[in-house]
């Protein structure tokens, strides 16, 4: 079984610079389970644990998506929560984006995951950058919420999506290890 989620991924600048990202959040690293900024990337799909045979008819739609012509260019800007910053469970940095391609891609996507078997993700497509996962909302520090209200416009980096990637995920007491299975490049 293997456990698998369309994403676009970040590229080692982009990770670079939110390294700054990481740092801030190491105050509270006993309330919050930081991502790695090597891990970084804003998810399209999450399907899970596949078996064997539906990993080959996954990665085969997968390499049917028609990805856009030419890079997306995207700026990593504020600090929020899902749901709320009163009861956070996901820590995220906004992405600001040509939201109609990524929408598009993602659509496209969760279309061809649909053909799979997979159930359609009934919300609607929000590009974020998850840089955190609270352990346990109510122990988390009132000054924690302060930063993310005065980092809600902050600026941070910007880039360009260049791809999608289809990733294998570990799960490992040190965090999750992604594995590269497929890639459509956009050209």
């Amino acid at each position: 079984m293997e456990r698998l989620f369309i994403a676009l991924p970040m590229s080692g600048e982009v990770k670079k610079s939110l390294s700054a990202v990481y740092d801030s959040l190491a105050p509270w690293k006993k309330q919050l389970r930081r991502v790695n900024p090597e891990n970084y990337h804003v998810t399209i799909s999450f399907l899970g644990e596949c078996d064997e045979s539906l990993t080959a008819q996954v990665t085969g739609e997968f390499n049917a998506v028609a990805v856009p012509d030419s890079p997306i260019p995207f700026r990593v800007e504020g600090m929020g929560a899902f749901p709320n910053l009163q009861r956070p469970n996901v820590i995220w940095c906004g992405i600001d984006t040509d939201f109609w391609a990524v929408s598009m891609l993602a659509n496209t996507v969760r279309d061809k995951m649909e053909l799979c078997g997979f159930e359609r993700d009934r919300k609607n497509f929000s590009p974020h950058l998850t840089v955190a996962r609270v352990r346990k909302a109510d122990m988390l520090d009132p000054k924690f919420v302060e930063l993310c209200e005065l980092q809600k416009a902050a600026y941070y980096t910007e880039g360009i999506f260049d791809r999608l990637t289809l990733y294998s995920s570990t799960l490992t007491p040190g965090g999750p290890v992604y594995e590269v299975v497929a890639e459509n490049v956009f050209r």
